[in-house]
């Protein structure tokens, strides 16, 4: 009551000036509070992006790792069939000729879940270092071949070696392809508890 007496006895400019004081004070902290509520929006809106873009990225990752075991498992096959007589060397190809989305997506990386992304970095360093290896058990690339192509050749007698470094490979891959699903499911399961990107995630199965 104090206040309203107070008020009602102020003169008409005072009047005046503190009912424009009081409305720009309201008008100042509804502003504020719709520009913090639309910030928070977008902050939402960009973190179900940023999701589906990295559930997407996961699912990619995980599809080339297993092409790439899938070819590691044929060739160790084919290097364990017994070499034909007289025949001194074989010919093959090297997985990393597969890597294609892992160097091109570098930067998007670090957005991954820790555990998955130290398996996908720890898997394709195996490959560098396997065909690294190649090289050291006898294998050589033919200078006239592709670089793209990444084929090579190497001796019969280097076999046994060159398939325990495949094998190796191949459990490098396993590890990796392990924790990309893990990584898949906790990010579709988020996602679907929200309405409005549960449909989208249903559209990248």
């Amino acid at each position: 009551m104090g206040l309203w007496a107070w008020v009602a006895g102020l003169a008409p400019a005072q009047a005046t000036v503190f009912g424009a004081a009081i409305g720009a004070t309201f008008g100042f902290i509804s502003l504020t509070g719709g520009a913090l509520f639309n910030a928070k929006l977008n902050r939402d809106r960009d973190d179900r992006l940023g999701d589906l873009e990295r559930l997407a990225l996961l699912r990619s990752l995980a599809t080339e790792i297993t092409l790439i075991r899938n070819l590691i498992s044929y060739q160790i096959r084919e290097y364990q069939s017994p070499a034909a007589q007289g025949q001194t060397w074989r010919s093959s190809v090297s997985p990393k000729l597969f890597s294609l989305l892992y160097p091109a997506n570098l930067s998007k990386l670090l957005g991954l879940p820790h555990d998955a992304l130290t398996k996908v970095i720890i898997f394709h360093a195996a490959i560098d270092e396997y065909e690294y290896n190649l090289k050291t058990d006898g294998a050589n690339f033919p200078d006239n071949a592709p670089i793209a192509a990444r084929s090579f050749n190497f001796p019969v007698s280097a076999t046994p070696q060159i398939i325990a470094r495949a094998s190796a490979l191949r459990d490098s891959a396993d590890s990796a392809l392990i924790h990309l699903a893990a990584a898949v499911a906790d990010f579709e399961k988020r996602l679907k508890k929200r309405p409005e990107t549960s449909n989208l995630v249903s559209k990248l199965d």
